[in-house]
């Protein structure tokens, strides 16, 4: 059996507004950038990351630690602009 190496991206659209909650990041949008198989929504449903929440960078890294360990994922790493 063939196993499909497949290297996924997160990128997250962040307001940084550490003023408002020290030390926490408001996740506007997640965007995965993939040529997989896997649908992106599976993608970030692993994550346990959703937009519009706020999140420690400890959260951020622990949820894309997720995805790197779904089957048929090579490697994700993670970016956040904004």
């Amino acid at each position: 059996m063939k196993r499909i190496l497949t290297a996924v991206v997160v990128m997250m659209f962040a307001l940084n507004a550490r003023a408002a909650r020290p030390q926490q990041i408001l996740i506007n949008e997640i965007v995965v950038e993939s040529n997989s198989r896997i649908p992106d929504e599976v993608v970030k449903s692993e994550t346990t990351l959703v937009a519009g929440k706020w999140y420690s960078e400890d959260q951020i890294r622990n949820g894309v630690a997720r995805v790197r360990r779904m089957p048929l994922i090579y490697d994700a790493t993670y970016s956040i602009e904004g």
